[in-house]
């Protein structure tokens, strides 16, 4: 009943609302005409398939140069994070091309009042929707088995993980002298981090007496 009486409260919020205020409500960006052509190139680099080398496609060849630097070729480390930022970014640009490619029909559904009768008008359109073009494109070029470069970057990716994680990673802790600890670029002596060590119990423990007791430190004692 009290989720009923907010719901409603809401709506009546909503209907309250000023017109410049409705008007003001941030709305889906359109993409520019550059930014739809590069998006509809990128498609078209993932929607190739692999006929006889990898290095035919010329999102392969991108990718290999990613993976030099100054003193040779990046390891397992670093390279599957690069190949896993492309992939995820190749997820948001078929999502971003399925909305395009979309959007008119979406648009005429919803400014249809027959859409809101319930009748069967919209069944009759041959046009797809936004979850059957991703659903296309991820059978087309984004699964496995589509000989495409997503499948090159998928295999390689667990490739690298697999050689990453077997891998012994190399130690990171040396002495200087006979007090002194470095950590990757982080010196300290013994006496400095046993002091950050009391430090964080004493912070830990007025905490716990502050949130859990609901007291100060010297009521507590």
């Amino acid at each position: 009943m009290i989720d009923e009486l907010d719901n409603k409260q809401d709506l009546s919020k909503c209907d309250n609302k000023p017109e410049n205020e409705l008007k003001n409500e941030p709305k889906h960006a359109k993409l520019t005409l550059i930014e739809k052509a590069c998006l509809m190139f990128c498609i078209a680099l993932l929607d190739q398939r692999i006929r006889r080398k990898e290095y035919d496609c010329a999102l392969v060849c991108a990718l290999a140069v990613l993976g030099v630097k100054e003193d040779g070729w990046k390891d397992a480390e670093l390279y599957p994070l690069i190949l896993s930022l492309v992939i995820k970014i190749t997820c948001f640009m078929v999502v971003q091309h399925a909305l395009e490619l979309s959007e008119p029909f979406e648009e005429e559904v919803f400014n249809n009042d027959s859409a809101y009768r319930g009748s069967d008008s919209g069944s009759s359109n041959p046009r797809l929707r936004c979850l059957e073009f991703v659903q296309q494109m991820i059978d087309r070029f984004i699964v496995r088995g589509s000989h495409s470069p997503m499948q090159w970057m998928l295999d390689l990716r667990t490739y690298g993980l697999k050689v990453h994680f077997n891998t012994t990673a190399r130690g990171n802790v040396e002495w200087m002298g006979r007090d002194k600890l470095l950590y990757k670029n982080v010196h300290f002596t013994m006496a400095q981090f046993r002091s950050m060590v009391h430090g964080m119990q004493a912070e830990s423990k007025r905490m716990l007496v502050e949130e859990l007791l609901f007291c100060n430190r010297q009521t507590a004692d």
